[in-house]
């Protein structure tokens, strides 16, 4: 609801009046912790109050609804990082493929910075390469400096097989999909 700020009072969208919004805020908040009732129900909303171990939960809880690669990426981006769980570097990477494989860019970047790191059981410039250049095809543009910084890395002929080969990986799965 959007609101327009008059001094201490405060106009909503359909003309009412009421008092400001931040104490509004203040008093739904108390209710809230007061009646018990302060789990958070959106991931976006437990991440943004550092509720780490709420969103860990709300994502599982999606993705086991569900096989998505949104879920997947954040998830994996929580395993990575270990917020609400513990550093789990193999599922973050099972995560990242998924989801990759499924044409997510920000995954496709992601699993080749993870692959990059060698913080994981794969740890090929070539195959980091390879992801970086898929997220970048489909328009991931926070790719570009990596290619660039591995491609100075590499031979010429390791960057065109390392970027077919995740291309066939991306056909086949779309293909069995």
């Amino acid at each position: 609801m959007r609101y327009q700020y008059v001094k201490h009072v405060c106009i909503d969208v359909f003309g009412r009046r009421s008092l400001s919004f931040p104490y509004h805020a203040f008093v739904l908040s108390f209710l809230f912790l007061v009646s018990g009732c302060a789990k958070h129900t959106d991931y976006f909303t437990a991440y943004e109050n550092a509720d780490f171990e709420s969103s860990f939960e709300l994502l599982k809880i999606k993705l086991s609804k569900n096989n998505d690669p949104v879920a997947q990426n954040l998830l994996a981006i929580h395993y990575e990082l270990g917020l609400g769980t513990m550093h789990d570097y193999q599922k973050a990477l099972s995560l990242f493929k998924k989801a990759a494989l499924s044409g997510l860019p920000v995954a496709q970047f992601n699993l080749g910075r993870l692959i990059e790191s060698g913080r994981s059981s794969e740890s090929s410039l070539a195959d980091a390469y390879g992801w970086y250049c898929a997220s970048w095809d489909n328009g991931y543009e926070k790719s570009l400096p990596y290619i660039k910084n591995l491609e100075g890395q590499m031979f010429a002929m390791e960057a065109m097989d390392a970027r077919e080969r995740v291309a066939d990986l991306l056909a086949f799965s779309e293909a069995n999909q």
